[in-house]
Formats: C-alpha cells, sequence, structure tokens
C-alpha cells in the first residue's frame, strides 16, 4: 500500500501550525494585561495543546523581563 504525498497537504498543515501558534501568542498577551472575552477564554482548550499555551506564556514572559532588564540597566546608569 502507498501512499501519496501531496505537497499542498504539507503546505496547509504547516499554515494551521502557524496560525495555531498566532493564536496562542494572541492568547498569551491578552492574558497578560487581562483582557478577554469568557467566549474566547471557554475555547482554549479547542485551540491546540494547553502545554504549547504554557511554554509561549513563559517564553513571552522571559522577553518582557528581559526587556524590563536592558531598560533598567539603559536608564539606571548601568
Amino acid at each position: 500500500m502507498s501512499v501519496a504525498f501531496d505537497k499542498t497537504g504539507v503546505k496547509a498543515i504547516k499554515e494551521r501550525m502557524s496560525m495555531n501558534i498566532f493564536k496562542q501568542i494572541k492568547t498569551v498577551l491578552w492574558s497578560f494585561i487581562g483582557i478577554g472575552r469568557r467566549k474566547d477564554m471557554a475555547e482554549i482548550n479547542e485551540r491546540g495543546n494547553p502545554l504549547v499555551l504554557v511554554v509561549v506564556a513563559f517564553g513571552l514572559l522571559l522577553l518582557f523581563v528581559a526587556g524590563l532588564a536592558s531598560l533598567a540597566h539603559t536608564f539606571g546608569g548601568g
């Protein structure tokens, strides 16, 4: 039994994965500032793996802290 390899299918999967990551980032950014609809929060489980959401949140938190540290270093006379 052979399976045909379809490049358009691979493109669709990659596009869907990238859109999922953007949705995860958008969800995390909205939750950082405390804005979000209950409907959107109820759909988090449908958007994908919650572990991905945690990893994205941790990465964005590290970026935020690094940005604050660089600002403090720049303007703090360090």
